[in-house]
């Protein structure tokens, strides 16, 4: 770390500083900002991983903007240090966070405040449900031995949960094996997470998820999923896309509103990928000027899966 830059942390850190670190955030994580308002001063409001909160820049944001950065903790203060080619990082610019009041909100719920009660309760509010604090603390039990799976798993609980399905750890592992496979499948093989998928798309409402595979002259070339979310409207609200092709993930998140799509928001994990190209050909084959929506690229992160992590918290209590 060169000097001007532990000098722009060490002045950072005395504008904004919290009593108690937030378990969900750790270092060396990596957590999304937005910026969604100025309040003057170098005071701005936005959201970080998903998470209302206000927060101080030692240099100027611009209401809108959004960026990468890296958790660093830095005593009682937690410092956000840009990533990728950001305006921000140009200036290397630091930004320090007050995220205690949301571990506090979570408390409030009682549950345990970290990731994976975060995670649960982003996916509750993506699905419209009411705050259950007692169902959620028991799923998030369940979810603290899965590790990195611990979020597809508590999105696929809860939506299960949502109809009325049961599923113990096991069932959950076989049936996130079956939506993340990347081999060609066998109908005599994961036989429990077939099952529990078509139990969960025979009843109405919520999430449908729904495995596909691309072949050529009968050779597995890709393969992939589709969500589709139910509001509780019974219109579309969400379709995400994950697949698996030609040794590439893509990922995209097509958010719908009134019957149409208003925004697509994707990820592609590709060595030596180059954004803007694809992004260019992506609008012109879209015609976007026509279609009216939307298209920006976004972490992987915010778009796998069921996408709650990009789900933004306004409130705790009751229901979000």
């Amino acid at each position: 770390m060169n000097a001007n830059l532990t000098s722009e942390i060490a002045k950072t850190s005395q504008i904004s500083t919290v009593k108690a670190i937030p378990k969900f955030l750790k270092n060396g994580d990596s957590a999304l900002v937005r910026v969604i308002a100025d309040k003057g001063n170098g005071r701005y409001e936005g959201f970080v991983s998903g998470v209302k909160v206000s927060f101080s820049s030692a240099h100027p944001l611009r209401p809108g903007s959004s960026f990468l950065a890296k958790v660093q903790l830095n005593q009682n203060t937690i410092v956000l240090i840009p990533k990728n080619n950001t305006e921000i990082q140009q200036k290397e610019g630091v930004t320090t966070l007050k995220l205690s009041q949301v571990a506090g909100l979570l408390q409030e719920l009682g549950l345990v405040p970290d990731n994976i009660s975060l995670a649960l309760v982003q996916s509750a509010k993506q699905m419209e449900m009411k705050i259950d604090s007692s169902l959620l603390s028991k799923i998030r039990n369940m979810l603290v031995r899965m590790g990195n799976k611990s979020r597809f798993a508590g999105e696929l609980a809860l939506l299960l949960a949502e109809k009325g399905i049961n599923a113990n750890e096991s069932e959950l592992l076989e049936l996130i094996d079956l939506l993340n496979s990347r081999e060609e499948s066998d109908d005599n093989t994961n036989e429990g997470g077939i099952e529990l998928l078509n139990k969960a798309n025979s009843v109405k409402g919520s999430w449908y998820l729904f495995p596909f595979e691309m072949t050529l002259q009968e050779k597995l070339v890709g393969n992939g999923t589709f969500r589709l979310l139910i509001g509780k409207d019974d219109r579309l609200k969400l379709l995400n896309v994950f697949c698996f092709y030609g040794g590439v993930d893509y990922y995209f998140s097509l958010e719908h509103s009134d019957g149409k799509c208003k925004k697509i928001r994707f990820n592609i994990q590709k060595d030596g990928f180059e954004l803007k190209e694809f992004e260019n050909q992506f609008k012109n084959h879209l015609d976007k000027s026509k279609l009216g929506f939307e298209i920006e690229w976004a972490e992987k992160e915010s778009v796998e899966g069921s996408a709650s992590a990009s789900e933004e918290l306004y409130s705790f209590g009751g229901q979000v």
